[in-house]
């Protein structure tokens, strides 16, 4: 599988045209955390070589939550750091919940959960 990761910000927005035209970053970055969450829990091999991934992820989460910021759209009094580590520690524990046999309903309803937290609580 080719793993799909936050560059999406950055790099696919023409792809997403109007699902995210006109809307401030923090709209846009739960749109990519949305359709990242989709795309992992869903597809086969979605979790698959994660330890590997975690490094890139923390970092490639950190910079869309440091563009928010320098956008105005999340407040820099936010750990952009620790937001993407608790960006991938959900990443993780929604691995562990699939092992453990949770559904993909349930994995879902993690995830947005986190996401309305993470970008309401920003």
């Amino acid at each position: 599988m080719t793993h799909f990761t936050p560059y999406i910000i950055g790099k696919a927005l023409p792809d997403n045209g109007a699902a995210v035209l006109g809307l401030p970053l923090s709209a846009v970055l739960g749109h990519v955390l949305r359709l990242y969450f989709t795309r992992l829990i869903e597809s086969d091999g979605g979790f698959d070589d994660l330890n590997a991934r975690l490094t890139g992820l923390d970092s490639q989460f950190e910079a869309c939550f440091r563009r928010a910021q320098d956008e105005g759209h999340l407040s820099a009094t936010h750990d952009a750091q620790a937001l993407s580590q608790l960006t991938t520690a959900l990443i993780t524990n929604l691995d562990l919940r699939r092992r453990g046999g949770a559904s993909d309903a349930d994995l879902h309803r993690i995830a947005e959960a986190t996401i309305t937290f993470l970008l309401d609580g920003a």
